[in-house]
């Protein structure tokens, strides 16, 4: 599904990518923590939740889930007030670490 439209040219595609995505970085910076918390929580019981089922993984879905963990990890340490911060040990899973190999996957 394209929902950017056929008739806007690869340059603009690039233009309004990265202003969706500063625009997104500074929504994110400004959330309070304790929302920001939840949501990485809840992005947390997705990945574990992915992993023990047991259930056909979805690695395209399951790789992105990490990298926008990694986003987020990223906005908690560069852009919160450092007494604010999420503690880094909340965006570690030992589901994910101890059970797949992820760099393969990574670019």
């Amino acid at each position: 599904m394209d929902v950017l439209g056929k008739d806007i040219s690869h340059e603009n595609r690039q233009k309004l990518t990265l202003e969706n995505a500063s625009l997104a970085v500074q929504f994110l910076a400004v959330m309070p923590t304790k929302l920001l918390h939840e949501y990485v929580m809840q992005l947390q019981s997705l990945l574990t939740i992915s992993i023990i089922s047991g259930a056909m993984l979805n690695m395209e879905l399951f790789v992105e889930t990490i990298r926008v963990m990694d986003v987020l990890h990223w906005i908690n340490a560069k852009l919160k007030d450092p007494e604010s911060q999420i503690e880094k040990k909340e965006f570690h899973n030992d589901a994910v670490n101890n059970n797949l190999e992820l760099k393969s996957h990574m670019v």
